[in-house]
């Protein structure tokens, strides 16, 4: 589903949170430097990390991809966008948050969230139920939580999700990027509610 060009389903990468990075770092690379077709990657992927090809396939889409990090050109090779090309440069995790909160929707909505108290998965999946979204299950809340964990923009103590800066709580930091997500958060969920009142 595409709301305001973002994309409500996301999923993780194989090798799981902690490899994240590592791993979609490699994706990249094998794009940059090979330019195979998609079904080729999803095959070198699958087998590189051991994940089924299907899979693998439905990851590489809902991921690296729908973020916004590499594309299918009208051959259907695999190339990067220029912010692929520039977090390969640089290795700088800004860029694949930005990418992320740009393409992947409920992003800010839950960092606002989480910004004004720490939160768990279920008052996270709550909060989204509030504005309709057909979610079956809190998946999706716990996708985006990985990666926001991954990419050190969230931390989790004892079941809660809190927001971090610079790899550690600073509190005027937060205080000034939560009002720029809730600004940004309120007109998203102005859209959410006027698309849900006209199906």
């Amino acid at each position: 589903m595409v709301l305001q060009n973002c994309y409500w389903g996301f999923w993780p990468l194989p090798g799981g949170e902690k490899k994240y990075l590592e791993v979609l770092t490699e994706i990249l690379v094998k794009v940059r430097d090979e330019s195979p077709s998609f079904d080729s990657l999803a095959s070198w992927v699958s087998e590189r990390f051991g994940s089924r090809v299907e899979w693998t396939r439905s990851s590489l889409r809902a991921t690296v991809f729908n973020m916004g990090l590499a594309r299918k050109n009208e051959n259907g090779i695999c190339e990067l966008t220029e912010e692929g090309r520039r977090f390969l440069e640089t290795r700088d995790l800004n860029l694949v948050i930005e990418c992320l909160r740009n393409n992947i929707c409920g992003i800010d909505e839950m960092l606002s969230w989480i910004g004004e108290k720490p939160m768990t998965v279920d008052e996270l999946y709550r909060k989204f139920m509030e504005l309709k979204i057909s979610w079956k299950g809190d998946s999706q809340v716990r996708f985006r939580l990985s990666w926001l964990k991954a990419l050190k923009v969230v931390g989790e103590s004892d079941g809660r999700y809190y927001l971090i800066l610079g790899g550690k709580e600073t509190v005027e930091e937060v205080k000034e990027l939560r009002v720029k997500l809730v600004r940004k958060s309120k007109v998203r969920v102005k859209v959410f509610r006027i698309i849900e009142s006209s199906v």
